[in-house]
């Protein structure tokens, strides 16, 4: 058994405790209990100006304590205090670099193309892993070996990093991710470098849905498998794309993904069947999990309301 990092790291700024400032995933051994080594993650991730983040993003993936991890920053030249935080981490870091990029989809590109591992996954600069997910990732890719893509759960924080809910893990089929758009996130996924490679990676003429169009691609090929855990961090803040170009540039590259995927294909009638039962399923899978329902009876009340809402207006395709 190593020991863990976190002694080894700078220390956590003033006022941050817990995960992942002053706590740290339990340490892995060297090897699994069979005796082969850890498969190698590589994790990317592409930063611009968010120094106020990244910092936490850069300590939830060093300290997974993960035995061989590949870490890998591409920035896309900030001016901020983002680098200056980068080098603080520099020798627990694979690669990183600094230097005007085409954006986001070009520096994860860039970051993949370093990579050597056998499983990736990117995290963006202004989200941060939980606790112990690299073990529980590894240990499914060993035991699901006609699987290329794997997806799990996340949380809703706010831009101070307070928890607003969170989104069950949930996985989708090709048409239903064609017809209905992507109901899990990016974050909760990993999946193999083999796979991606074979698609084409990265599409770096996108600037929003390039994560979209990566799973079309790998959903095309072989159904993804659910990782039943938490993976990650997703953080709502008024600067990040989600808030600033959905409108203007997302909901654009979404549609003519799926006009080139096929969804022009797909009659209306069974387009519309697709959509409705995969809303109710998520509606359903994603009530499941609330637990106690006197911990949040408004919430709970207000999904319950929609559920029936839902369940009534479907009940003819629920019967068929």
């Amino acid at each position: 058994m190593s020991d863990g990092l976190l002694k080894n790291l700078p220390p956590a700024p003033i006022g941050k405790t817990g995960w992942p400032w002053t706590e740290e995933s339990k340490p892995l051994p060297h090897v699994r209990s069979d005796g082969k080594p850890w498969p190698k993650i590589s994790i990317v991730t592409p930063s611009f100006n968010q120094g106020q983040f990244i910092e936490e993003t850069i300590r939830s993936v060093l300290l997974q304590n993960y035995p061989n991890l590949e870490y890998i920053i591409i920035d896309g030249g900030s001016t901020d205090n983002t680098v200056e935080i980068i080098k603080k981490y520099e020798p627990w870091l694979t690669y990183w670099v600094s230097e005007k990029d085409e954006g986001q989809a070009d520096g994860i590109q860039k970051g993949f193309e370093k990579a050597t591992g056998e499983i990736f996954a990117w995290i963006n600069s202004d989200d941060y892993y939980l606790p112990n997910v690299f073990e529980k990732i590894s240990k499914k890719f060993c035991h699901s070996e006609n699987n290329d893509l794997f997806i799990g759960g996340i949380y809703h924080i706010n831009e101070k990093g307070c928890f607003i809910r969170k989104w069950a893990p949930f996985i989708q089929d090709f048409e239903s991710l064609l017809c209905s758009g992507q109901f899990f996130a990016q974050l909760g996924c990993f999946w193999r470098s083999n796979a991606f490679w074979s698609v084409g990676g990265i599409n770096k003429i996108l600037n929003f849905a390039f994560d979209y169009d990566l799973f079309l691609k790998l959903m095309q090929k072989k159904s993804p498998l659910k990782i039943n855990a938490y993976i990650g961090a997703f953080r709502d803040h008024k600067q990040s794309k989600t808030n600033t170009i959905w409108e203007s540039i997302g909901i654009v590259e979404v549609q003519q993904l799926q006009e080139k995927y096929g969804i022009n294909n797909i009659i209306p009638i069974k387009k519309k069947q697709i959509e409705r039962k995969l809303k109710l399923r998520y509606e359903i899978h994603n009530l499941l999990p609330l637990g106690n329902m006197f911990r949040n009876p408004s919430l709970y009340s207000s999904i319950l309301r929609r559920l029936v809402k839902a369940l009534m207006k479907n009940a003819n395709n629920i019967l068929d």
